[in-house]
């Protein structure tokens, strides 16, 4: 998925973990920074690789769980997931 598409899936689990109004500011606060973080652990794995990462919310309400494998030299996220 592109980065809009990814942004897109975060802003939707928060939203599941916090509801409408407060998963969308949620969102606009954590989604930037956690995606430019994952990208760059995508990043810094060997090619064709998929690697993981947990990202927790401050108040620990949501955690979610990024997938993403770099292809080409291209980051890309292939899952994003609340965990309860």
């Amino acid at each position: 998925m592109n980065t809009e598409e990814a942004k897109a899936a975060l802003t939707g689990r928060l939203i599941e973990a916090y509801g409408f109004n407060e998963g969308l500011r949620v969102a606009g606060v954590v989604s930037d920074p956690i995606l430019r973080d994952f990208y760059g652990v995508i990043r810094r794995t060997s090619g064709g690789s998929p690697v993981t990462e947990e990202y927790r919310t401050e108040d620990r309400r949501a955690r979610i769980e990024l997938t993403g494998v770099c292809r080409d030299g291209r980051a890309e996220i292939t899952e994003v997931r609340l965990k309860r």
